[in-house]
């Protein structure tokens, strides 16, 4: 009984969580724009996004399943990419890549992996990020500069991100001194006509 009672408890936990964090994404987020520029998408945009997710989830699965073997832990290919699938999906809800919390914990129930063998393995998946045949493309996307895996008519708003994240300045001024005086210049763009513009540029470029 106190196993189902500990299950129960870690589910509605768990369940919680996941419901908090969806809210204050819809919150953040307009779905209804961001269905409007699906539609306009060419239907094999879509199915191309969908097939290098799966290439993507099934390189990390492999990755993960030598390393696992590596520690001398053999886990079945399928519910290998059953919980990276998981874990991906998780992260991009959960906060501090919540969803390799998940994958441990995954593994820990259904094959009896020690939670540090499974933390150790996805330390060095981190290590392996830092492949600097890797990082070259990681680096130009962080910077935006490179192949972006967002789709196109997601434009960065950094004053957005200034306000949810910076909100009392402290970082901006950190950086910036001037920034909240008088001494700060005015804008020279207009940030909501840039990006109507660049949606548009990028629409008609899909399109040709």
């Amino acid at each position: 009984m106190g196993l189902i009672r500990r299950h129960g408890v870690r589910f509605a936990l768990g369940t919680a969580a996941t419901v908090a964090f969806l809210i204050l994404f819809l919150r953040q987020v307009d779905l209804g724009e961001a269905w409007e520029e699906m539609r306009q998408l060419p239907g094999w945009t879509l199915l191309a996004s969908l097939g290098l997710i799966l290439v993507n989830v099934t390189a990390m699965t492999v990755r993960w399943g030598l390393l696992l073997e590596g520690a001398g832990h053999t886990v079945r290919f399928r519910q290998l990419f059953a919980t990276v699938a998981m874990g991906r999906a998780a992260n991009n809800v959960l906060p501090a890549r919540g969803g390799d919390l998940l994958r441990i914990e995954s593994l820990r129930e259904t094959n009896g992996v020690p939670v540090f063998v499974t933390a150790g393995t996805l330390f060095a998946e981190r290590l392996l990020d830092y492949d600097p045949a890797q990082n070259e493309g990681n680096w130009q996307w962080v910077a935006g500069t490179g192949i972006d895996a967002q789709p196109w008519f997601r434009i960065f708003n950094p004053e957005r991100q200034r306000e949810r994240f910076d909100a009392d300045g402290t970082y901006c001024r950190r950086w910036l001194p001037e920034w909240g005086t008088d001494a700060y210049p005015e804008p020279m763009v207009d940030l909501s006509v840039e990006a109507a513009e660049a949606k548009e540029r990028f629409r008609a470029a899909s399109r040709s």
